[in-house]
């Protein structure tokens, strides 16, 4: 099985291409590599889903960031920096939640807050709807799970 590497950037020229040339040279190295940006600043690139590099592959995966193109909120920084924190956060409940790193809402404490490193404390209610033990949709947060539990992840802390 090939080993499979997420790099996930933010919407700029200035982080994408480096990210890009990274990718390019981890896949060169054997690897399946997935870079991933917001949608909108995806359709900038060019598409070239599966792209055989050296020895691996380089593959392009979008995310919504929860706002249309032409979202009239897009070019102040402030109010997009927000907006995107929302997406990464969901990211980093995923990866936590299914690595057990920290105590997340379950059966017999469905009201526990969870503290996800350099985030703010996270109240049962605004955990993904997906990880609560009361979900009515159990199948899907197995879905999520699974596509992400092959992820290689640098820690947060260095």
């Amino acid at each position: 099985m090939r080993s499979h590497v997420f790099l996930v950037s933010f919407p700029g020229h200035g982080h994408v291409n480096p990210l890009l040339r990274l990718g390019k040279r981890l896949a060169s190295m054997g690897l399946l590599v997935t870079l991933s940006t917001p949608k909108f600043f995806g359709k900038q690139m060019t598409k070239a889903d599966n792209t055989p590099v050296g020895d691996g592959f380089l593959r392009f995966e979008f995310f919504d960031d929860g706002w249309d193109d032409d979202d009239s909120r897009r070019p102040n920084h402030d109010q997009y920096m927000t907006q995107l924190e929302h997406s990464c956060a969901c990211f980093a409940a995923y990866y936590h939640y299914n690595r057990g790193l920290v105590p997340f809402p379950n059966e017999s404490d469905p009201e526990i807050d969870v503290q996800l490193p350099i985030m703010p404390v996270l109240k049962h209610d605004e955990v993904p709807s997906f990880l609560h033990p009361s979900t009515p949709y159990a199948f899907l947060r197995t879905a999520i799970l699974d596509q992400s539990s092959g992820l290689i992840r640098l820690p947060l802390d260095g």
